[in-house]
């Protein structure tokens, strides 16, 4: 069966120089890796620590099946979550996963 590779298109901007269309896969593999970094920092996500190896070789392995230029693919997309999340204080990140929904309800409300 030959299936053509759909994509939901996400355009990133990495080193300011060059764009690069993340593939739905891409997307969904790049924010649990992003969750499980923030993970490091927050006791609710806690449980996603150990994942953060599996998700970046799923990524690598996803970017070297469908990319000719797969590995150093998936390295930028990987470097590019740490720079989305260290350019952007994720410790502030964490802060928000740590409330549970009721909390943020209240926070928000009240």
């Amino acid at each position: 069966m030959n299936r053509k590779f759909q994509r939901k298109q996400l355009l990133v901007n990495l080193d300011n120089q060059k764009n690069i269309c993340l593939d739905a896969e891409e997307l969904r593999l790049t924010f649990c890796l992003a969750l499980c970094k923030i993970g490091n920092l927050c006791d609710i996500l806690s449980f996603a620590r150990p994942l953060e190896e599996m998700y970046n070789f799923w990524l690598h392995r996803h970017c070297e099946q469908f990319y000719s230029n797969g590995a150093i693919r998936a390295s930028r997309l990987s470097a590019f979550v740490d720079q989305v999340l260290y350019s952007n204080d994720y410790r502030a990140l964490a802060n928000e996963f740590s409330m549970t929904p009721v909390e943020m309800i209240q926070n928000v409300l009240g």
